[in-house]
């Protein structure tokens, strides 16, 4: 029964990660909004970043529903999601707060193939 659970959150997550690749890429000036005045200052372009950052989410989200080196790739995905947490900070928590759900949904798929 614990195969079954790490299947199914690896599918959720996998998912997950393919879809927000797919709606940055359909429109990353929607998403722009999410970077602080800070970052966008130091950024030669705020949508090429964020088509990097979608183009990102697409692998790990093909990645997981490969389910080749999860353990690898769920803390990868895990950093990502951490990254998001930070640099959205508390100016944009209405719009992330699913990504904490998200981030220790990688980090027990981390654990468990890891440890």
């Amino acid at each position: 029964m614990a195969q079954l659970s790490i299947l199914i959150l690896r599918i959720g997550l996998g998912i997950t990660f393919v879809m927000a690749g797919v709606l940055i890429l359909k429109d990353e000036d929607k998403w722009t909004h999410m970077l602080p005045g800070w970052l966008s200052k130091h950024l030669p372009s705020a949508e090429s970043f964020m088509v990097v950052t979608a183009i990102g989410d697409l692998i790990l989200g093909a990645w997981l529903l490969s389910g080749y080196f999860t353990g690898i790739v769920a803390s990868l995905a895990a950093l990502h999601l951490a990254g998001v947490l930070i640099v959205s900070g508390k100016d944009e928590f209405h719009e992330v707060y699913r990504d904490i759900g998200l981030l220790f949904g990688c980090i027990a798929l981390a654990v468990y193939f890891l440890f």
